[in-house]
């Protein structure tokens, strides 16, 4: 038999001594074994497969067997080699065993931390959400209509509703009259106005609860005419997509716009006061106090309660002159002999807003009451449902509809 007929090469981590050539420097891992690689020393070292070449091997001199398991032997010729590779495979063996030992606590370590930061995460989160509800809504997800929803809102008409208004203003209460009209349109997702052809604007199209809300009042002799709308999605559970509000009276008129962008809503705004002037800005992406009057009427239950950032409504950022920035804010919702109010507090401006609506659908607005400070007192402004129509107003514009406006205790 040759020295290198049965050669298995073995992989060892440390060098050879001086006259036995070059050794590997890298460990493997066989099944159940641990091989050392030499490259150099065939003349040195010979690798039995099993106990049969033994017999080959007789006569030669300085015969030392070192076991590596399995049937496997190797055959030093120089006894000194041979207690050094014994030495040497025992240290790297250790090493092997300690290094794995030391991953293995290492990981174990390592794991236990992430547990325990992940639970005290999740804990603070759970604790978070437990007191108040996210700033805004999550991901938007569709919306469903029931089938009542969609016979009311998809007739064809609009819901208009008439309020006496009792309106504080310069610190006195002027009397007045407040209009809401809701009633569903095709919107353009991408351009926030009304869609001219909806049929052909595809993936464009949004079917939106709009509300138009007029308030009106006099301030000894000149009038105040304010008009807010917002647009609402129906088809997915997200914020309002625009929202748009004008003010009219004899010192000049003012004018402010909200959009939805991708990550916040952008506002324009015109002011004939010259702190006010022209502004462009963005705020993120929260709640506003005006998609709440339409969220109220599709899904009452979504209301965000607990504490929330708002961006407050347009009419009272206007009238008071604060700057539109979100609050926080707090939401509470309430319900006694099929009544429900909602009320939204901001500790910012002393102020609360208290809508009171039906719990049944179509969960009509009968009222208002919303409290604030105006030139240092404590006032309210208050309204009352007078009268609703359900019909298409805006095929009723000749003169022989005017009678319609008694049915709504509006005057001609």
């Amino acid at each position: 038999m040759q020295p290198n007929a049965c050669l298995t090469l073995l992989h060892l981590p440390f060098p050879l001594p001086n006259g036995l050539g070059r050794a590997g420097n890298h460990l493997l891992l066989a099944p159940r074994l641990v091989v050392f690689e030499l490259h150099t020393i065939i003349e040195q070292l010979v690798v039995l497969k099993d106990t049969d070449d033994l017999v080959a091997l007789k006569g030669f001199p300085k015969k030392f067997l070192l076991a590596l398991g399995h049937g496997r032997y190797a055959y030093v010729f120089d006894p000194l080699v041979y207690l050094w590779l014994r030495l040497h495979i025992f240290v790297a063996l250790f090493t092997f065993m300690r290094g794995l030992v030391g991953f293995v606590t290492s990981f174990h370590l390592l794991f236990m931390h992430t547990m325990a930061k992940t639970v005290l995460l999740l804990g603070i989160a759970l604790w978070l959400g437990a007191g108040c509800q996210s700033s805004h809504p999550q991901q938007p997800t569709i919306r469903v209509l029931q089938p009542d929803f969609k016979d009311y809102w998809y007739s064809g008409l609009a819901e208009i509703s008439s309020y006496d208004l009792d309106q504080s203003r310069y610190g006195e209460v002027r009397n007045g009259t407040a209009v809401l009209i809701f009633v569903t349109e095709d919107f353009s997702k991408t351009k926030h106005v009304k869609l001219d052809n909806p049929a052909q604007a595809g993936a464009d199209k949004e079917s939106v609860l709009k509300l138009n809300f007029t308030k009106n009042f006099v301030t000894g002799i000149y009038p105040y005419s304010m008009m807010l709308s917002s647009f609402t999605p129906l088809g997915a559970d997200a914020h309002a997509l625009k929202l748009s509000m004008s003010s009219q009276e004899w010192c000049g008129q003012v004018y402010t716009q909200v959009n939805q962008e991708p990550k916040g809503f952008r506002v324009m705004s015109r002011s004939y006061f010259e702190k006010e002037g022209d502004e462009a800005f963005s705020v993120p992406l929260v709640w506003l106090e005006d998609e709440l009057w339409t969220l109220l009427r599709m899904a009452p239950s979504q209301l965000p309660t607990g504490e929330f950032d708002v961006l407050p409504g347009l009419f009272f950022s206007r009238l008071l002159h604060h700057p539109l920035n979100p609050v926080r804010a707090e939401g509470k919702r309430e319900t006694k002999n099929g009544q429900s109010v909602y009320s939204l507090t901001m500790p910012t401006f002393h102020r609360t807003l208290a809508i009171t609506f039906s719990e049944a659908f179509p969960h009509a607005i009968t009222g208002w009451e919303e409290t604030f400070m105006e030139r240092g007192q404590r006032v309210t402004t208050t309204a009352r449902l007078k009268k609703t129509l359900r019909t298409d107003y805006w095929a009723k514009n000749g003169n022989a509809f005017l009678p319609l406006r008694d049915s709504l205790a509006l005057p001609r």
